[in-house]
């Protein structure tokens, strides 16, 4: 993971409304692409359909699908 990446995401962690500026149709264009790279090399690249899209900054239907089932599957592990 690049610095680069790291303080991105850190600088957004640090923000209070954090939860609220990644969600599907996010104008966060370089948030979620900083996400989205972290996520690939986190090895989520055939789950995110990386061959496909990239890391192209678009919270669209895969990342929100993908971001569902991991809440539930987390829930279902409690």
């Amino acid at each position: 993971m690049s610095t680069e990446c790291s303080n991105i995401l850190e600088a957004a962690l640090a923000q209070p409304n954090f939860s609220g500026m990644l969600k599907k149709g996010s104008i966060e264009k370089e948030l979620v692409t900083d996400l989205q790279r972290i996520l690939f090399e986190l090895g989520f690249k055939k789950e995110l359909k990386c061959d496909q899209y990239n890391a192209d900054g678009d919270y669209g239907n895969v990342y929100a699908r993908e971001a569902l089932f991991k809440e539930q599957k987390d829930k279902d592990n409690q």
